[in-house]
């Protein structure tokens, strides 16, 4: 019988470890930011907005911000972000973002794909197909590309 650790394993188990963990400090990211915002005490840094205010001092994206004060905003009133556990933060935003209540996106969050998201949100919001072209360099729609 071979008891030797296989390396490659190891190295599985501790990114498993690793991004179970990320997950967890994402989501309790997200609470600190709400309670930062709602104490206000991050008006005395000089920044005009909460955003910018994350964008200049914590080095986090505006966009990147409000996904976290979403998600802490639709959850929090029901859970603490022990509660939610290790889940995915764009699932948790995603999920935040359909109608039914905090337990049922929590549910949806834990279980569905991001093609699950996808599919609710075109089922749920009637629309036609348009297409969008944004250059693969830069980023920019052609609207905005110079």
């Amino acid at each position: 019988m071979n008891t030797e650790i296989n390396p490659i394993d190891e190295l599985i188990e501790n990114t498993r470890s690793l991004l179970t963990r990320g997950k967890e400090l994402l989501v309790q990211v997200a609470y600190n930011l709400k309670t930062l915002k709602d104490s206000e005490e991050w008006q005395k840094y000089g920044h005009e907005t909460f955003p910018k205010f994350c964008q200049e001092e914590l080095e986090l994206s505006q966009s990147a911000c409000s996904k976290y004060l979403a998600v802490a905003g639709y959850f929090a009133e029901k859970y603490q972000p022990e509660e939610i556990g290790p889940t995915d933060i764009e699932k948790l935003y995603l999920a935040a973002k359909l109608p039914g209540t905090p337990e049922e996106n929590l549910s949806r969050a834990k279980t569905w794909s991001r093609d699950d998201f996808k599919v609710a949100k075109s089922e749920d919001e009637p629309h036609a197909f348009e297409k969008v072209c944004y250059c693969k360099v830069c980023g920019l729609s052609e609207e905005r590309h110079p």
